[in-house]
């Protein structure tokens, strides 16, 4: 079977075909036969391998959502391996992102996943539509763009509330702060005058980013 195949089964005929054409020109013939590089102690190469446990987890999260999509990735692990880890990258986002969500708001998420490829389907099948057929398929689609905007608007109403939920403890904490000044005064000054002032700390990459590796200088022979 094809990576063009197994991506319109994954992703639906629409999506499946704009990625495969993204991917088309990519890594040269054979590199899906390679296995997945695990990251060195530098920080060069691609992220650690999932393990066997996280592998599992996935693949039980995306049969129990997505089951037509889940013999899909099966097939792609057979076949392409390495675009299979890729896939499960991308699934190992949306689980993360919808663990912790309550069902509501995760099946509203979930959804959100399908909505272009059916909406690219519906377009399809608009395309060539007249009379009756044409406002039957135009309905449908409204109904289906509606679908989206609910569950586009249940998401966001989650992050807002969990947004202000964070943000009422930061004001806790500056209030609990602000009512302690002056005993953190007093630590700061007995701890310069114990330890003196804190090292200069030098500007550094944001948080999880490495610099890229340096190269020894070369210079011309004379």
């Amino acid at each position: 079977m094809s990576k063009q195949t197994i991506l319109a089964m994954i992703l639906g005929p629409a999506i499946g075909a704009l990625v495969w054409a993204a991917v088309a020109d990519g890594p040269a013939a054979g590199a899906d036969d390679e296995p997945p590089r695990r990251r060195n102690s530098d920080g060069r190469s691609g992220p650690p391998r999932l393990t066997d446990e996280q592998e599992a987890e996935l693949l039980a999260f995306l049969k129990r959502h997505r089951p037509d999509r889940h013999a899909a990735l099966l097939t792609l692990k057979d076949e392409h391996p390495r675009m299979y880890y890729r896939w499960l990258r991308r699934i190992q986002r949306l689980y993360e992102e919808v663990q912790d969500r309550p069902e509501d708001v995760r099946q509203a998420t979930l959804r959100l996943w399908d909505y272009r490829v059916q909406i690219g389907k519906r377009l399809r099948d608009l395309r060539d539509a007249e009379g009756d057929r044409r406002k039957e398929l135009t309905d449908a689609l409204h109904e289906l763009v509606a679908a989206r905007f609910d569950d586009e608007q249940t998401v966001r109403r989650y992050r807002l509330d969990k947004l202000a939920d964070h943000l009422e403890r930061l004001r806790e904490k500056w209030q609990n702060r602000q009512e302690r000044r002056d005993a953190v005064i007093a630590e700061r000054v007995e701890a310069l005058i114990e330890h003196g002032p804190e090292p200069r700390r030098r500007p550094g990459p944001p948080h999880g980013h490495r610099p890229p590796p340096t190269r020894p200088a070369t210079h011309p022979s004379p």
